[in-house]
C-alpha cells in the first residue's frame, strides 16, 4: 500500500521532521510526500496540457496555485521545485473583504461570533455566485434584534468587490509584503492584483536566475483562480511579462480541472518509484 501526501514545498523544506514522523507511524504503508506544484505539473501532463520531459529536454514550468489562504508561485524543473514564493492572498481574502463590505451595510456594529459566522457564510456564497454573475443579492436572516428589521438585505456587485481587492492590495499588502521578499525590488509597489502578480513573478524569476524567455509554460491551478478578477489579472500579468509568447505558454485549464490536477498527479506516480525532496523521482528496490 502507498499513501501520497501533497504539501506546499516550504512546509516540506522547513519541517523535514514532519515527513519522517508520519512515515514512522505505519511501517506497513509506504508514504510519499510530494510538493503541490510538482503533483500539479504531473496532473497537467497526464491531461496533455503540458509536455513531458524527453530526450534530455527539461521543461521549466511556473505554477501559480491560487488557494484559500495563499497563492503559491513555484518554479518547477526536472520534477523539482527550484524556488517558491507563497503570498498571503487567496480565495479567503475575497471572503473577508466581502464580509467587511456587508458590515458597512449594517447600522449597528457586528462583532459577535454568531453575526460574523452568518456574514461569512453569506459572503462565501456571494463570492461563488459572482464568478458567473456581475451582481448578486445577499440576504442574512435574523441578524438584528430589532423587530422592525431582523434581516440584512444588500446587493453586491463584482465591480465593488474588485475595487475592494485593489484597495486591500494598495493599502495593506503593498506595505507588508516587501519585507518578506515576496516582491521584486525592481518593480514599483503594487496597486492592484495584476501588478502584484507581476512583481511576484519577477521576484520568482530573479531568485531562480531565469528570464521570461527561458520559461516553457505557466500553469494555473487552484479553486480561487476561477474568480474573474483573478483569472483576468493572471492573463494580463503573463501577457505583460511574456508578450505574445503567453498565447502558447500560458496554460489555464477548465475550471473543474484546476482543483483536480494535483490529485491526478499523485495517481501517476508509479509503484516502482518514490519521491525524495531535493532529489526528485527515485526508483525503489521493491
Amino acid at each position: 500500500l502507498r499513501t501520497v501526501v501533497t504539501l506546499p514545498n516550504q512546509l516540506l523544506v522547513s519541517v523535514p521532521a514532519l515527513t519522517s514522523f508520519v512515515k514512522s507511524l505505519d511501517t506497513k504503508t509506504r508514504t510519499t510526500f510530494l510538493p503541490n506544484s510538482v503533483a500539479a505539473v504531473w496532473g497537467a501532463q497526464s491531461k496533455n496540457l503540458l509536455p513531458e520531459d524527453y530526450d534530455g529536454k527539461t521543461n521549466k514550468t511556473v505554477v501559480i496555485d491560487v488557494g484559500g489562504e495563499t497563492t503559491q508561485f513555484s518554479m518547477v524543473e526536472r520534477n523539482l521545485v527550484k524556488y517558491t514564493i507563497s503570498v498571503p492572498w487567496g480565495g479567503e481574502t475575497l471572503v473577508r473583504l466581502v464580509v467587511d463590505l456587508l458590515k458597512k451595510e449594517s447600522s449597528v456594529p457586528l462583532q459577535d461570533a454568531r453575526s460574523l459566522s452568518a456574514l461569512q457564510a453569506q459572503a462565501r456564497a456571494a463570492v461563488a455566485e459572482l464568478t458567473s454573475q456581475t451582481r448578486v443579492p445577499v440576504h442574512v436572516p435574523y441578524l438584528f434584534p430589532d423587530p422592525g428589521k431582523h434581516h440584512l438585505d444588500a446587493a453586491l456587485s463584482r465591480y465593488v468587490v474588485e475595487q475592494a481587492v485593489n484597495h486591500h492590495i494598495r493599502n495593506t499588502l503593498s506595505e507588508t509584503l516587501p519585507g518578506e521578499n515576496y516582491l521584486s525590488t525592481h518593480m514599483p509597489p503594487p496597486t492592484n492584483l495584476e501588478s502584484l502578480l507581476m512583481s511576484v513573478l519577477t521576484q520568482l524569476l530573479e531568485a531562480s536566475n531565469e528570464t521570461p524567455m527561458s520559461i516553457d509554460s505557466v500553469l494555473v491551478v487552484g479553486g480561487a483562480s476561477k474568480f474573474p478578477l483573478v483569472d483576468s489579472s493572471i492573463r494580463s500579468a503573463c501577457f505583460a511579462f511574456m508578450g505574445s509568447d503567453a498565447n502558447t505558454k500560458l496554460v489555464i485549464p477548465e475550471v473543474s480541472l484546476r482543483t483536480e490536477l494535483t490529485v491526478l498527479g499523485c495517481t501517476t506516480l508509479l509503484p516502482s518509484y518514490d519521491y525524495e525532496l531535493g532529489e526528485g523521482l527515485k526508483r525503489t528496490n521493491s
